[in-house]
């Protein structure tokens, strides 16, 4: 394996039009990614039902807070070190920081399974501890796994990369399903982790490992990259998952007063998991933005061209908002069909209404992630960092005060909903404000407010249909349509959309 690190880091650049070549290659990674991601979700309800999957998405959420943040920075900073050495010395750093992330993640993992049973408990679910204590391999896996990764990113070897995200998309969809139908929820936990190591094993022969040479990497210069990237991240990955597990707490208290046992809780965790992963759609479609707009934002703002980094900005948040729009007008005219056309009746009756609330939240919040994007690109990492943590606090607070007291019932999801949408709503209108002060360029809140205006009577007219009766496939597509056609009316009723939009995306996807 030693060999196979040497030739990689003597290796010449890639031609760029090779590296293009393999960045698309990477895309189509991610898509397949995403894509695969929901597939898996839908299964594991099917196999594990509404419970089982309830289950499973505690386990799996407070899982990712650790090892997400691990994953995320290891990719980042290996490849960010390895790109930055000379031929030379590559194999070398990567071999330090192979042993560093792993024994980072050793300790976490051995952290991870000690506290398992104290972490479920406090949860109100004892019966995952065993699950967790299952995904502890994960932590320790991924911890090579990412690592090796960011090492074939940093040398520009994006097609090898690209295939391995395929692989192990589909490895872990494989392993997740086949054990949780043999096994159940540690069943499925189970599988994921055999394929966790699985990939480490695969990805080695790939990258290799480096080898021990001298060089000029320095560790304590790299923990202070590492050390706030992590911070961030911990914030970001905390904040996704917050309102889940502290409805999986609260489920618990309330199905305790209720004479019942902890498992009563499962079902309402993992209606609003379906709920979730519909209404997080605009986020992750979002961040496509992100990906092309604001290397170009960092660029003007590098070379102290403010006026074209201002347009850049609003250019940006604009498309955002639009598109955010968009998006929620249509998860919120027909959430119950919607959850039923994947996830099932059972999870429809008890999500429906929590799904029309969090959408709107998390559409705030995918305009968030966009702005701290900005934020980042113009040297506002601390802002940025304020803001994710800010809207963190926000949303265990709302959740804490809002929720805690609340039956075992519908409403219980609601009223989490409803928190954290709150709690969105407040963090997005501090990061426009924090942008506007950094770069004298932010959203407009006139564009915002007509977007609300526009989705508000799309979504009011489309839900009109329930009323004709049509059947349940032609009832989703007509609320679409119609949803899509008058919210696109609206704003150019207002002069909000025009010709010039087209053309500005058209340039910056040119670009």
């Amino acid at each position: 394996m030693s060999g196979s690190s040497t030739d990689a880091a003597s290796s010449p650049p890639r031609p760029k039009k090779n590296v293009a070549k393999s960045g698309l290659f990477l895309t189509a990674a991610k898509v397949y990614f995403i894509l695969i991601g929901l597939a898996q979700q839908i299964a594991l309800k099917h196999v594990l039902g509404l419970g089982g999957y309830g289950a499973y998405s505690t386990a799996s959420s407070v899982n990712s807070i650790t090892y997400n943040p691990l994953n995320q920075t290891s990719i980042l900073g290996v490849s960010r070190e390895t790109a930055h050495g000379s031929s030379d010395e590559r194999a070398a750093i990567f071999r330090q920081l192979l042993k560093f992330h792993g024994l980072i993640s050793g300790v976490v993992a051995l952290a991870f399974a000690a506290l398992a049973t104290p972490i479920a408990s406090r949860l109100g679910a004892p019966h995952v501890a065993t699950p967790l204590l299952v995904l502890s391999a994960v932590i320790l896996g991924y911890g090579f796994y990412t690592p090796m990764i960011g090492y074939l990113n940093g040398q520009h070897r994006f097609g090898a990369q690209a295939a391995l995200d395929v692989t192990a998309a589909t490895l872990r969809t494989i392993g997740l399903i086949a054990g949780a139908y043999w096994g159940g929820v540690v069943g499925a936990t189970l599988g994921f982790a055999v394929t966790a190591i699985v990939m480490v094993v695969i990805t080695s022969q790939v990258s290799g490992t480096g080898f021990s040479s001298k060089s000029q990497f320095s560790l304590s210069i790299y923990l202070k990259f590492f050390g706030p990237l992590l911070a961030g991240q911990v914030l970001l990955n905390l904040l996704f998952q917050a309102d889940s597990l502290l409805l999986r707490r609260f489920a618990a208290t309330a199905a305790q007063s209720a004479g019942l046992l902890p498992t009563a809780a499962d079902p309402y965790v993992g209606a609003y998991r379906a709920a979730q992963l519909f209404c997080f759609l605009p986020y992750q479609l979002l961040m496509s933005i992100t990906f092309i707009l604001f290397p170009l934002l960092a660029g003007s703002w590098k070379k102290n061209d403010l006026e074209k980094a201002k347009e850049y900005i609003s250019t940006g948040t604009r498309l955002a908002v639009l598109i955010a729009g968009l998006l929620v007008t249509g998860l919120v005219s027909n959430p119950e069909k919607l959850i039923t056309l994947v996830y099932g009746g059972d999870a429809a009756h008890l999500a429906q209404q929590a799904m029309s609330i969090l959408a709107v939240g998390l559409g705030f919040f995918s305009v968030l992630g966009v702005i701290t994007s900005a934020l980042n690109s113009i040297g506002g990492e601390k802002d940025a960092l304020l803001v994710i943590g800010s809207s963190t606090i926000m949303v265990a607070l709302f959740c804490f005060f809002g929720v805690s007291r609340t039956d075992l019932s519908v409403e219980l999801l609601s009223t989490t909903a409803m928190a954290t949408s709150s709690a969105l709503v407040a963090g997005t209108l501090l990061s426009i404000g924090l942008l506007y002060r950094r770069a004298g360029r932010t959203l407009s809140l006139i564009t915002l407010l007509k977007v609300i205006l526009a989705a508000s009577c799309a979504i009011l007219i489309s839900q009109q249909f329930a009323k004709l009766g049509l059947n349940f496939y032609l009832d989703i597509a007509a609320r679409a349509f119609v949803g899509t056609v008058v919210y696109f009316f609206f704003l150019g009723l207002v002069r909000e959309l025009n010709r010039e939009d087209l053309q500005a995306l058209r340039s910056l996807f040119r670009s």
